[in-house]
């Protein structure tokens, strides 16, 4: 089995930065407060004592912005891809191993045609299917409407083999949500046996809102 080397696949890190999952169960409900991304018009809640975190010094940078050629300057800059927030479980440094984590990144969409969004999305993962163990499509990609915008589910399962010999089984479902000339990708990542996350992860994509 390969090792998972953290150096080389930055292009896995960007479809599942922070991938980790815990050897607990998650049934946390959500809070009030709203993680908002004005720009975009999206906003949701956040999940409850999980633990936020700034993937990006960029964050309050597109946050901020006010016009698409801003936006798409700054994506040009980071190749299409801005890894915007996380919401961890647990805190790192505390629980050691493995731990449920949401996931919002902002990438740049190449084409309006909904059908060839798809097909790139979906080769988009040709990569990470080299790179990983085991990797399985649970459900394939999949047309879905998420605050009245037809947008794309999927989920994957995957094995890493960290180099102190421990294997994680991650389970990925992924949302993938077009607004435009870019689209919110959001990944919601807990374990593939008892580390189940789904009905916080149920909530949470209820609370999603995209408009201005």
């Amino acid at each position: 089995m390969r090792k998972y080397d953290l150096r080389i696949n930055k292009h896995v890190l960007k479809q599942f930065a922070s991938i980790l999952i815990v050897l607990f169960c998650c049934s946390t409900l959500l809070s009030q407060t709203r993680f908002e991304l004005k720009p975009f018009g999206f906003s949701m809640q956040e999940p409850t004592d999980w633990i936020p975190q700034a993937r990006s010094n960029l964050v309050e940078n597109i946050k901020s912005l006010d016009d698409a050629e801003k936006i798409d300057a700054l994506l040009k800059n980071h190749q299409g891809d801005i890894a915007v927030r996380s919401f961890l479980r647990y805190d790192p440094s505390i629980v050691a191993g493995l731990i449920p984590t949401v996931n919002v990144n902002v990438r740049r969409k190449s084409t309006n045609d909904f059908a060839v969004f798809k097909r790139e999305l979906i080769g988009s993962f040709g990569l990470v299917k080299k790179t990983v163990d085991d990797f399985v499509f649970l459900s394939t990609p999949t047309e879905v409407e998420i605050s009245g915008i037809r947008s794309l589910h999927m989920v994957i399962t995957y094995s890493l083999k960290r180099e102190d010999g421990q294997i994680l089984k991650p389970r990925t479902r992924i949302y993938a949500i077009p607004i435009k000339g870019y689209f919110i990708q959001v990944n919601l990542i807990d374990g593939q046996t008892d580390n189940d996350c789904t009905k916080t992860f149920d909530q949470l994509l209820k609370t999603i809102k995209i408009g201005k």
